[in-house]
């Protein structure tokens, strides 16, 4: 019987999590629930959960992700960085990059590759803090989100460009050592052709767990939505399109609350 990545902490975990408490004085500002979240995704190993979690501590201080709420971004990456949260109508958050309409050429030219890799990670630590809400209503320890990645006008430059591959690359080497097992799914919709090559050369260096959310629907098989991205709250008759990805059933219709953003219409394509 498969057990949910986000069950309930065993009495062995607790006592594993007060261990832990007793020898990192450093995670006294990390809930169980976050906790926990590691030691699941070391399975279980004391030793090596305690080790990641050090340098965790200090990976949060050196971006000052404790305050990042509190950072101005530069305003180029507030207007064209192309990053939205949605949630589903069970109020799990959905992280939307909308990478392929990012002139990446003229924003790393604009900002320090070093600011769009901070405003990315403060896009994550947004999608924590509604996991955070979320598991606070559901009774869960921790929830989990979905990224979706949308490709729609992607050019070569996106990998053509030196800056950019590079500034990517660390911040995919980041997540996968500091935000375990905090994605249900990783979607990547509207890929072409020359963006699916180039996933499949990036494959060596994503670890195993990451490599197993990621699903690429069909082009041929997708669907637009074009909703009114200014409106706070969008009822839309999108169900058919996203519960058996995100949702998992059939008989709901799905409410998406959408940042307020001024950019293009959000387009979402999936399968």
């Amino acid at each position: 019987m498969l057990v949910s990545p986000t069950a309930a902490a065993t009495s062995i975990e607790q006592q594993t999590i007060r261990d832990l408490r007793s020898i990192l004085p450093q995670i006294e500002n990390l809930n169980d629930g976050y906790v926990l979240r590691w030691l699941r995704a070391k399975g279980g190993r004391f030793d090596e959960t305690a080790e990641s979690l050090r340098k965790h501590v200090t990976f949060r201080t050196a971006w000052h992700l404790d305050k990042i709420h509190q950072w101005t971004p530069p305003e180029c990456l507030e207007k064209y960085c192309g990053y939205g949260l949605l949630g589903d109508t069970e109020g799990r958050p959905i992280l939307m990059s909308l990478l392929g309409n990012v002139d990446v050429e003229g924003l790393l030219r604009s900002v320090a590759s070093l600011d769009y890799i901070k405003f990315s990670l403060a896009a994550i630590e947004k999608g924590m803090k509604l996991c955070e809400q979320k598991a606070l209503e559901s009774g869960r320890p921790f929830e989990q989100m979905t990224l979706v990645f949308d490709l729609e006008n992607i050019t070569s430059a996106h990998f053509s460009c030196k800056q950019f591959a590079s500034s990517f690359t660390t911040l995919v080497s980041l997540f996968q050592d500091h935000y375990p097992m905090v994605l249900r799914k990783i979607l990547i919709i509207r890929a072409p052709e020359m963006a699916r090559i180039a996933y499949a050369s990036i494959t060596a260096i994503l670890q195993d767990p990451i490599t197993r959310l990621v699903e690429m629907p069909s082009e041929s098989n997708a669907l637009v939505l074009r909703p009114d991205h200014e409106s706070e709250k969008l009822v839309h008759g999108i169900s058919e399109i996203v519960k058996n990805l995100l949702l998992g059933r059939k008989d709901r219709q799905l409410e998406v609350a959408c940042t307020p953003r001024k950019s293009p219409a959000l387009n979402v394509f999936l399968n």
